[in-house]
Order: structure tokens, then sequence, then C-alpha cells
């Protein structure tokens, strides 16, 4: 693992909330805050029901991007990631093993019976980025490091 994506993964464990830009079956761009899991892979894992908007629009076209960010008042703190990947709603084993990974990040989900009832009616989605962008203003201002999987060009166009 070289140091950069070292990096993403510290910077991706060490927060919970993403933004998720998908867009609407009109063109319109839509955004929604979503707690999520990471993988080894730098994929993501979150959950949905399958009735809200941008579930809606992951099955309609699977395309997004998202920005995950620290909270900061000056610019000299500005930290987070900005990716586009695809996202695609899981089942079988592949959700049970974002099930898991959601649980760990997650515990108080298990010590909440509000809470577990509520995993059995939701969607395990799972973000497979083809690009990521570390930004981190406290090195200078505009530090940005890019990270892509060979042969894959932007996706949002």
């Amino acid at each position: 693992m070289n140091e950069l994506t070292l990096r993403i993964k510290q910077f991706l464990a060490a927060h919970t909330t993403l933004t998720l830009a998908t867009l609407a079956e009109d063109g319109r761009p839509q955004a929604a805050p979503l707690f999520y899991a990471e993988l080894d892979d730098l994929s993501l894992v979150f959950i949905s029901e399958q009735r809200v908007r941008h579930s809606q629009n992951v099955a309609r076209d699977e395309r997004v991007a998202a920005a995950i960010y620290a909270d900061g008042q000056q610019w000299q703190s500005i930290r987070g990631v900005q990716l586009e990947g695809r996202c695609v709603a899981l089942s079988g084993p592949i959700a049970e093993a974002a099930r898991r990974a959601y649980l760990a990040k997650y515990p108080f989900i298990i010590e909440n019976t509000g809470l577990t009832g509520m995993l059995e009616r939701v969607t395990f989605y799972k973000i497979t980025p083809a690009w990521l962008r570390l930004i981190d203003n406290s090195q200078s201002f505009g530090h940005k490091e890019e990270w892509r999987v060979e042969g894959t060009s932007y996706l949002i166009e």
C-alpha cells in the first residue's frame, strides 16, 4: 500500500459522513448526507431506503460523486476527500460483508434495539471510486493529491 492510499484510508476512518451527489431523472443534481463505512479497497458502504431520491437516482444511473470533509472555520484547516465512482445496491454475501463493516464502525446500532430493527428495512449500497482527491490545506493552500484506478477517466462529465 502506498503512502497516499494509507493517508486516504486514515482520513476515511476518522470521519463518518459523506455528501453523496446523484443525478435526478431530469438531470438535476441532488445531494444527501449519509453515514458511511470504509472497506479495505477504498470503497465505501452506506445504508438507505430504496424509496428515497438518492437510491432511486442510483438505481437509474450508478454514477456518483461524494465529498467527505473535516469541519473547520479557517481555510488553513480544510481537509477532505472528493471522489467519483459507481454506486450499486448490494445483496447476498456482499451485503452481509457491508453490514459487518458498517456495524464495526457504528457499534451503537447493535446496542440500540430501535436501530437494529431499522437495519432490516434498509438496503446496503457500495460506492466503488474510480478517482479520489485528498485535499489538505494544512500542508499548503490548495494542496491536492489524486488516486485513480488505472485506465479510468472522470465518470461525471
